[in-house]
């Protein structure tokens, strides 16, 4: 815990929201990422969901890119990403709308005209978090083929009882 240090940073500011000295100790000495930052709202709109969770991750790669010593890039998705199916091996499915086609809709539409497309994005996911989720794990599929990847699918995330410290994240 004393090698943690946390630094302050915005997911939805490019280049994550973080300072350029910041961003100098990151690249000079950061091996491992465990990027966790979303936002788990289930129902927020298709704009913010598409920016936190999918835009976010862009903006993710493109610093671990920079990392002189990445070792790893451990991306926390969700086992909710394919909800809508009965059975799910560890595979990224292909969807029906390629993620870049809907931030390009961002330049343009009104949450609400975003809204009346929704239905037919979501494949029969349940909300804008899982299918977000989904077009996240499709997004470092096809642009960090170049960087050692593993994505994460827990059912849910808590905090600690007791260790190492109470509420910890």
């Amino acid at each position: 815990i004393d090698r943690i240090v946390p630094i302050a940073g915005d997911i939805s500011k490019p280049g994550l929201g973080i300072s350029k000295e910041d961003e100098e100790i990151l690249v000079g000495s950061v091996s491992i990422v465990f990027h966790l930052a979303a936002t788990i709202q289930f129902n927020d709109s298709l704009r913010d969901s598409l920016q936190y969770n999918v835009i976010g991750v862009r903006e993710m790669i493109k610093l671990c890119r920079k990392m002189k010593k990445l070792q790893a890039l451990v991306h926390v998705s969700t086992a909710y990403s394919n909800c809508h199916m009965k059975n799910i091996d560890e595979i990224i499915y292909p969807l029906n709308v390629h993620y870049d086609k809907l931030i390009s809709l961002l330049d343009w539409m009104t949450d609400e005209q975003l809204d009346l497309l929704l239905p037919s994005f979501l494949q029969g996911r349940p909300n804008t978090y899982t299918f977000t989720k989904a077009l996240a794990e499709s997004l470092l599929q096809n642009e960090a083929k170049d960087l050692p990847v593993a994505i994460f699918r827990p059912s849910i995330i808590g905090t600690p009882y007791h260790e190492p410290l109470p509420g910890y994240i």
